[in-house]
């Protein structure tokens, strides 16, 4: 657990946004994080099958895995406490949230390597990766509906195709790379959450060194 979950009392106050004689949500005066000092590390339980295998210059891995996650920590919705207030005469709710250790999911997916050893100092590879990662048990899950318990940053498909090489002290590396479409989400100042989605793209990455002595490598990535 981090220290901001565990030992952090966080109130925001919203008191600025009370207007005496309108209706909700203007009556929400605050919004409380409290800290957990019960809280346990979250466990996993990890399997892997792998196949490796070598013709020539050219190298194949692949992998299955899946990992189970419990204790899961997870952000929780309290009770609301309530404060009158002596202007409307009524009393008025202050949210609460906490985390605690509930729920479990389950991390599951391939991967591929494949290296051809063009050279004895040139290689190329293409490296791909699928993934799901949900949550079992949806009840505890306050993301959108349409996420089917999907987890955020966690983007089903990533492809890398890459070259890299070595010529006397040069050095270098180049790929390009498509990442997947994936949610994403943040936690506001106001501790409510916001949720939206990130298309795929592209990227490349550069990268050239030199050896000055033996040892000393100058890079420009």
């Amino acid at each position: 657990p981090q220290m901001a979950e565990t030992k952090v009392d966080y109130t925001y106050p919203l008191s600025n946004r009370f207007v005496p004689g309108t209706q909700a949500p203007y009556y929400m005066l605050a919004t409380t994080i409290l800290p957990n000092s019960q809280l346990k590390p979250e466990k996993t339980s990890n399997y892997e099958l792998g196949y490796r295998q070598s013709m020539g210059a050219v190298t194949l891995d692949v992998t299955l895995y899946q990992m189970k996650i419990s204790d899961q920590i997870t952000a929780v919705s309290l009770t609301p406490t309530l404060v009158h207030i002596t202007a409307l005469n009524e009393n008025v709710p202050i949210f609460r949230q906490q985390f605690q250790n509930k729920g479990s999911a389950t991390n599951k997916g391939a991967e591929l390597a494949l290296t051809w050893a063009v050279q004895k100092d040139w290689k190329v590879g293409l490296n791909g990766r699928y993934l799901e990662y949900k949550q079992d048990d949806l009840a505890n899950s306050a993301v959108p509906a349409s996420w089917n318990g999907e987890f955020s940053y966690a983007p089903k498909s990533l492809v890398t195709a890459w070259t890299r090489f070595t010529y006397g002290g040069f050095s270098g590396y180049f790929d390009v790379q498509h990442i997947g479409a994936a949610h994403v989400e943040a936690l506001t100042a106001s501790a409510t959450t916001f949720y939206d989605e990130r298309p795929a793209y592209l990227q490349c990455d550069v990268q050239v060194g030199y050896e000055i002595i033996k040892g000393l490598n100058v890079s420009l990535y």
